[in-house]
């Protein structure tokens, strides 16, 4: 899946992506972990195993651990994502945990019911960050207008799979001019 990106992360610096786009990521996974088997998302899992495979080289850089001493088992150092503090912890962390679960099986669903209705349509995702919503529903023909900010359009392009439908439309949703800019590229 991310083998069209093998070296798009040579030198990436994973503390420069903003917690608020690795937050609804961390928010699944934690909700997947909770509740196994109530919502898959590979391409989102996989992307946080190679955000955290970065970090830990960075944190760690010699390939060879030192060997465990006592018959103590070799475990895996622990690393923090960017967003990870933006999850609620404690008695709120469940219900956010749920909340998470039921908004994005819903949102899959009616996208889903969408792209049943209209199979060469186009899916506008606003404030899009690293959704990876797109994976999980599998439109076939539909196309998929992913709206952010430029920055936030570099950052899907480098740390998401590319898609042969999936179209990055760099312009800020405040900007009157977004709709057009999806006109033109689906084009």
């Amino acid at each position: 899946m991310f083998a069209d990106h093998q070296d798009s992360l040579a030198g990436f610096d994973v503390s420069s992506v903003p917690g608020r786009l690795l937050a609804p990521l961390l928010a699944r996974e934690r909700a997947a972990r909770r509740w196994p088997g109530t919502l898959e998302d590979p391409t989102g899992q996989l992307l946080l195993q190679r955000l955290r495979g970065l970090l830990r080289r960075a944190q760690h850089p010699d390939p060879r651990p030192e060997a465990p001493r006592g018959g103590e088992a070799s475990a895996e150092p622990e690393v923090r994502l960017p967003g990870q503090r933006l999850l609620p912890t404690g008695p709120a962390a469940e219900f956010a945990d749920l909340c998470c679960l039921a908004r994005t099986r819903s949102l899959d669903a009616l996208v889903q019911r969408f792209v049943a209705e209209h199979p060469r349509g186009a899916v506008i995702e606003l404030k899009a960050g690293l959704s990876t919503a797109l994976w999980r529903v599998a439109p076939q023909q539909a196309h998929w207008c992913a709206v952010d900010r430029r920055e936030v359009i570099a950052l899907r392009q480098r740390l998401l799979p590319t898609h042969l439908r999936v179209h990055g439309v760099p312009s800020a949703v405040t900007d009157p001019a977004w709709p057009k800019e999806v006109a033109e590229t689906l084009g």
